[in-house]
């Protein structure tokens, strides 16, 4: 409890429930951006490893030449299929576009929220928060969560979450 303040030595505390609500969508927001920004990194890499795929099978393709047709075949097949594989990435535009919507629109609402008075007793407010955080199967989650929720914008606290896992390279997967 905070000292300074002399709301905090009684039991039950007043806390403005809209200002934690738009915290909650903030770290909502920030998860997703999160989301994002690993799926493309796993994206490009994705993509240029099936580009390089693509361009090999090319190349088998112009040394065996007509002389085996069967072996011909099948690398003309995987040609096709890899050709299309190559276009079916064109999903994560949209999904991209999508999840920028979704940020957009639950940062809007948390602004709109931010200008609302409307206050709760502190125990409500800390259940609600625990059931909130208990949900959480990742380590970065519960950061994330904490760092916004101690005050940094969703910008500071997703670029910090960055650079921590820059440096923390090389990927490591964590298991829940």
């Amino acid at each position: 409890m905070d000292n300074d303040n002399p709301a905090s030595d009684s039991p039950v505390e007043s806390v403005r429930v809209c200002e934690n609500v738009a915290r909650l969508l903030e770290v909502s927001a920030g998860q997703i951006e999160m989301a994002k920004c690993d799926g493309a990194e796993a994206f490009h890499a994705l993509s240029s490893l099936s580009a390089e795929i693509f361009k090999n099978i090319e190349k088998v393709s112009e040394l065996i030449g007509d002389e085996n047709p069967e072996l011909h075949q099948l690398v003309k097949d995987l040609q096709e299929k890899t050709g299309a594989a190559l276009g079916h990435f064109q999903f994560f535009d949209l999904m991209n576009q999508r999840i920028e919507h979704g940020i957009y629109s639950v940062s809007e609402l948390s602004q709109y929220l931010k200008d609302k008075n409307i206050d709760v007793a502190d125990e409500c407010w800390g259940t609600f928060r625990d059931s909130i955080t208990n949900q959480f199967s990742l380590e970065q989650e519960k950061q994330l969560f904490e760092l916004m929720m101690n005050g940094l914008s969703r910008q500071q606290a997703v670029e910090f979450m960055r650079k921590q896992h820059e440096q923390s390279k090389p990927l490591s997967v964590e298991f829940f």
